[in-house]
């Protein structure tokens, strides 16, 4: 491998965020966190790209990521041209403005429709080099020296953005941070390999380092570096998303009775990795993002293919049972979450979801009226505060216990 310069491999807690996106970032995550109403149903809408010619109708769109107002980025696909595009909300996704002599083109993350990294492949050498889309219009990121491809995965609204650069024939792989367009090598303990997934508001960031078998996941936080534990019978760790609370989603590797080695979704709360299960005869799952409430998107994968999940409460749900009115959907991923709850979906073709709340009588918030809300009205009755007074009228009465029956299964 090529020598780099010292001044390419400073710890990146040269470029923390300053004492005020800090304060900003703390702001955002305690007004951005949803309710803990659950969230039991989703209405949805299907995103198309523009004309395609040559297939005579939409592109198809695949959104990656989402921003807090619901707009999504992606990729559009035109015969065998692939264009990153980003979607506003309604209407279709049209095209980003590429860099100059580049073809292919992805988006991975976002702050809003201004804001959009990814990558972009140059017509010169086929090389894949990371991209920021700013205002529309993209441009590439400097690489490391003696590295010729990159990817950014994840930005801030500190304009921080993180990913990897490497050479595509020696290696290895460097997580890195770009400020100001330029890459810092992440200084992690652990080697030769090293991938940054994302990060928050407050510049923590998450991902992956050592040799790819034997992978650990890692939390960033102004160059200190914690370890994420395995899951129970684990082999390796991979973060692949990080909350504005310094929590972590991805996926572990464990060994499974009867199995052997397979993937697990994975949550780290700050001091346990947790593992996420997968649906009933499933083998695999992976959890792809989560949001402020921790809620966790992904999916599941058993012989059939994938099904898209939700992680909330505890509790794991196949989103397309969710759908209202249903929607006839194969093999899907969820790949995005944001902190209103909607959630990016994809089975070739993207749907965003928008989701309902639970019902009033739904009194523990498990997305289930039973006989345990009437119970809890039961009990309740007559008190002025309570979680029973489904209708907010001051007093858990009659007409609380006619909601619950209303809302009933």
């Amino acid at each position: 491998m090529k020598t780099m310069k010292t001044n390419t491999t400073r710890s990146a807690s040269d470029s923390k965020p300053s004492p005020l996106a800090i304060v900003l970032g703390l702001l955002l995550t305690l007004l951005a966190t949803p309710a803990l109403q659950a969230q039991c149903r989703y209405s949805w809408e299907i995103i198309d790209g523009p004309f395609c010619p040559s297939e005579g109708g939409p592109e198809a769109f695949t959104g990656k990521t989402l921003d807090e107002d619901g707009n999504a980025a992606g990729f559009n696909q035109c015969f065998l041209a692939l264009k990153a595009s980003s979607w506003s909300g309604s209407g279709e996704a049209p095209h980003l403005t590429g860099p100059p002599s580049v073809g292919d083109s992805f988006a991975h993350g976002m702050i809003d429709l201004d804001h959009i990294v990814g990558e972009a492949a140059q017509l010169s050498n086929g090389m894949d080099i990371a991209a920021y889309w700013e205002f529309g219009q993209g441009r590439l990121l400097d690489l490391l020296p003696g590295t010729n491809t990159s990817t950014a995965y994840g930005i801030n609204s500190s304009g921080l953005i993180v990913g990897l650069n490497y050479d595509n024939i020696f290696g290895p792989l460097h997580a890195v941070l770009w400020v100001n367009d330029q890459p810092i090598v992440l200084a992690l303990p652990i080697g030769p390999n090293s991938s940054a997934s994302d990060i928050n508001e407050l510049g923590q960031i998450t991902g992956w380092m050592g040799e790819p078998a034997t992978r650990l996941a890692f939390l960033y936080d102004d160059g200190v570096v914690t370890t994420i534990p395995l899951l129970p019978n684990g082999v390796s760790t991979d973060g692949a998303a990080i909350n504005n609370l310094g929590h972590v989603a991805g996926r572990g590797v464990v060994d499974v009775t009867g199995i052997g080695l397979t993937n697990h979704a994975l949550f780290w709360d700050g001091t346990n990795s947790i593992d996420l299960g997968t649906l009933p005869g499933h083998e695999k799952s992976y959890a792809t993002d989560l949001n402020d409430a921790e809620q966790i998107v992904g999916y599941s994968r058993g012989d059939n293919g994938n099904e898209a999940v939700l992680w909330q409460d505890g509790q794991m749900y196949r989103l397309v049972d969710l759908l209202e009115p249903p929607l006839g959907l194969g093999n899907t991923i969820a790949h995005a979450i944001n902190n209103r709850g909607q959630i990016i979906l994809d089975e070739g073709t993207t749907v965003r979801l928008t989701p309902i709340d639970s019902p009033p009588g739904d009194t523990d918030n498990n997305c289930v009226v039973n006989v345990d809300d009437l119970l809890c009205v039961l009990t309740e009755w007559g008190n002025s505060i309570s979680i029973a007074d489904v209708n907010d009228d001051g007093i858990v009465n009659v007409l609380d216990l006619l909601q619950v029956l209303a809302d009933w299964g």
